[in-house]
């Protein structure tokens, strides 16, 4: 397995488990709707970032 399929699995399994995270987290133990706001805005920077991510590996994998 190249290491652009492996960097590209691994950004897969952190976008799942931020959605998950996001989806299934019990927000009813957060005090603040800051808090809860906070939680949900890590999840999509980590969503974003691993999408950019992928978007280079797949150029990259592209270009050899």
């Amino acid at each position: 397995m190249r290491i652009t399929n492996i960097i590209a699995v691994a950004f897969m399994a952190i976008i799942v488990a931020a959605l998950f995270s996001f989806l299934l987290y019990p927000y009813s133990e957060l005090g603040s709707m800051q808090a809860k706001a906070g939680h949900a805005l890590n999840c999509l920077y980590a969503m974003i970032a691993s999408v950019i991510g992928l978007a280079v590996t797949t150029y990259i994998a592209a270009k050899r």
